[in-house]
């Protein structure tokens, strides 16, 4: 026993260094966290509607502490309470019940004196609730007093729904009791259960899940906006997932639909959905914002015993989380309509429209680090996969046996490669690939031959220093280590074991004049950005990046500064604030991430930026199964994405990672990849810029419908369909004319 109290004291202290370490408590002064206050008198506003324009009637109930929101034009109406249970009057079934039912918040806290992490919610545990009237809405704040802890989030009516603030700014917290998620109106977006409701989550391209009981069990589902916080999230995954690249979701319950978007703080936050709930009767699917950062720490004992523990930032994140809930009409209340809407948002706010794709996308593999003995003593050099004039007759061709519209992103051409040296390569062309001279014949080669080229640069992972992009400055996690990423490869898209350093985030976003510098300097008309349009990270050296938070507006700012000289720009994987700006998209998602609790993959990515942008899907030589991926490809009107190399030697083939190489060798795959080419180019020819309309599928027969007329049918089965636009073969697709001239 007096070993096991010893041992309990040791590991306190030193959870409570790293506390204070976490903190910054030597170099940062606590500035944006507000001590609880409770008022002398809580007043509250009388029940009734708050706040209306011509179309929407804003309501609050003090009675159940609830917000009502109402369609006056189609009489349709959602609430915190899901609206069919709220008018029945029953009673829930059981407290827990009752307690997910009747709440419009959930709360996660950490005890700092136990160094647990406890739940809140608004129903059970909130012991005042006060509302007051502001501008076009009304302000509610959650007093959990017991543990000394207020959230006040604010309703403020729009022209077609509202949006729901979280005033992160005033939570109020006790030096013991600091809050770490809140989860925002959690049955607001909810659905009886029943077979023909359904939610709408955006996982990798876009999934359903059913909310009928059916004899499931409840369905979770959580997956992080733009990914897992790439600096913290440790070296090994269980199982490999598709990104969330959206920060949308949605739901329809009967003949109403309701759109929720994050509007601010999406970088921070979780979509999360509880569907098939047995008593609650109800499925429901909402935001989780994350306030403060987390680390894991894993702690051993004398005894060499594991132990895990969790610390958090001692700031919140500097942003103020917001969701926006869209009231969608009858005739447009499926994911077909949540899709439109979600779209013309983005039109509003500036993206492009009537924008074509070019016939294929192919991402060129330069060179790659490897290691050499030289009389036993090892040093690396760049072993050469691709050189520029190879890529130059590989293109050559490419475009002379295809004839069609090709863009091509060179990646890995600087002096350290696809592997991860200076940051950005040292903004350099390699000499042994053929250096600047042989990079200025290839791209004025291919304005020759109208094709759009891009010099690609790795944005954010480095290992060694150069100008201020310093490993010693490379973004911090909350526990104060510098960040370091699972390398992500392009060639397999998944994360291998070697790592690299994360540039720091104020560094990132002040470091477009390099990029500006180094277009002038290689006379570059194109830049690819790989990792910047497909990596959100935080860093904890400043509030304002913690939890990933302001990614979006970092790479915007890069983006905008980019195009307004006139240089084209080419991303990867592309989450939404990435791809509303790019002009080329590569290897957009066309699954979603195969959980369990997933019913039903849908293309909603592609419906919201096809016409947008020049949007290719997954890679098909690297694909387990091409054919799908050309399929996913035509059917929603993308580019095909290749990858090509020249040759890679045998050590280089067997580097982890790099295996896959061998299926991108040019010679190998060349006739297959015209082939696919030429299947499609009369598709896109009649697409033209047209967005997608709507799409639909019924087991292996699947069906998108453009904004210029034409209809593409897509047959994923082993034998030959009749469809309304006559048989398709096996694997393979037909499309409709569409309006005349297309």
């Amino acid at each position: 026993m007096k070993i096991k109290n010893s041992l309990l004291r040791i590991v306190t202290i030193v959870l409570a260094m790293l506390l204070l370490v976490s903190c910054g408590a030597n170099e940062v002064a606590v500035t944006n966290v507000k001590a609880y206050n409770l008022p002398e008198a809580i007043r509250s506003v009388k029940s009734g509607v708050v706040a209306e324009n011509d179309a929407i009637e804003l309501s609050w109930d003090i009675e159940k502490s609830c917000v009502i929101i109402k369609n006056k034009q189609t009489g349709a109406v959602w609430s915190t309470i899901p609206y069919e249970f709220y008018q029945s009057g029953e009673k829930p079934n059981g407290s827990y019940a009752a307690n997910g039912l009747l709440s419009a918040l959930k709360v996660k806290y950490t005890d700092r004196k136990k160094y647990i992490e406890a739940d809140l919610n608004s129903n059970a545990d909130a012991t005042y609730v006060m509302a007051s009237k502001v501008k076009n809405g009304i302000r509610v704040t959650y007093y959990f007093d017991k543990v000394q802890i207020s959230i006040p989030i604010i309703y403020a009516l729009e022209d077609d729904g509202f949006t729901c603030y979280i005033d992160s700014a005033n939570i109020g917290e006790s030096d013991r009791n600091r809050v770490t998620k809140v989860s925002l109106l959690p049955m607001m977006a909810s659905a009886k259960n029943d077979a023909n409701n359904y939610i709408f989550v955006p996982s990798g391209s876009g999934s359903l899940m059913y909310t009928d009981e059916g004899g499931r069990a409840t369905r979770f589902y959580s997956e992080e906006v733009y990914g897992d916080d790439m600096g913290n999230r440790g070296t090994t995954m269980i199982t490999e997932t598709q990104t969330t690249r959206l920060p949308v979701f949605g739901v329809k319950n009967g003949n109403n639909g309701l759109l929720g978007i994050i509007t601010s703080g999406a970088e921070t936050a979780e979509i999360e959905a509880s569907v098939g709930e047995e008593r609650y009767g109800y499925s429901g699917v909402y935001a989780t914002f994350n306030i403060r950062g987390k680390a894991s720490l894993n702690i051993k004992d004398i005894n060499g015993t594991a132990a895990t523990s969790t610390i958090y930032s001692e700031q919140k994140a500097a942003v103020t989380p917001a969701v926006r809930y869209v009231l969608l009409s009858p005739e447009k209340s499926d994911y077909n309509g949540m899709a439109e809407y979600y779209r013309s948002y983005l039109v509003s706010k500036g993206m492009k429209e009537n924008v074509g794709v070019v016939d294929a996308m192919v991402t060129m593999l330069g060179g790659v680090e490897v290691r050499r003995l030289a009389l036993g003593v090892p040093y690396y050099t760049l072993s050469e996969v691709t050189t520029l004039e190879d890529a130059k007759n590989i293109l050559a061709d490419f475009s002379e046996k295809t004839g069609g519209k090709i863009a091509v992103n060179l990646k890995g051409f600087g002096n350290s490669g696809l592997s991860n040296g200076k940051y950005a390569g040292g903004f350099s062309v390699s000499n042994k690939l053929g250096g600047k001279k042989a990079l200025t014949s290839l791209l004025d080669w291919c304005k020759e031959a109208d094709i759009d080229a891009f010099y690609n640069f790795e944005t954010i992972l480095f290992n060694k220093n150069y100008k201020n992009y310093k490993t010693s400055e490379a973004a911090k996690t909350p526990n104060d280590v510098r960040s370091k990423y699972t390398e992500y490869t392009i060639v397999t898209r998944k994360n291998e074991a070697s790592s690299a350093y994360m540039v720091n985030r104020y560094a990132l976003a002040t470091s477009t004049d390099d990029w500006l510098d180094a277009a002038e300097k290689l006379g570059l008309s194109g830049i690819g950005f790989a990792s910047l349009t497909d990596i959100a990270y935080g860093d904890y050296e400043k509030p304002e990046y913690f939890c990933k938070a302001h990614m979006a507006d970092d790479v915007v700012g890069i983006l905008d500064a980019v195009s307004k000289k006139g240089i084209k720009t080419f991303g990867e994987g592309g989450n939404a604030y990435a791809a509303a700006k790019l002009d080329y998209v590569f290897g957009a998602p066309t699954e979603d991430s195969a959980f369990f609790e997933l019913d039903e993959t849908i293309p909603f990515y592609q419906m919201v930026f096809r016409g947008s942008t020049s949007l290719s899907g997954e890679v098909i030589n690297t694909s387990d199964n091409s054919k799908t991926e050309f399929l996913d490809s035509v059917l929603t009107g993308s580019s095909l994405a290749f990858i090509f190399a020249n040759d890679a030697e045998i050590q280089v083939l067997k580097t982890e990672g790099l295996s896959a190489i061998g299926s991108s060798i040019y010679s190998g795959i060349s006739d297959d990849a015209v082939e696919y080419v030429k299947a499609a180019q009369p598709l896109y020819k009649a697409l033209g810029g047209a967005s997608i309309k709507t799409y639909e599928r019924n087991g292996d027969i699947a069906k998108t419908t453009f904004s210029n007329g034409v209809t593409v049918i897509a047959n994923y089965s082993d034998k030959a369909v009749v469809t309304e636009l006559g048989s398709v073969e096996a694997k393979s697709f037909t499309f409709s004319s569409g309006k005349a001239g297309n």
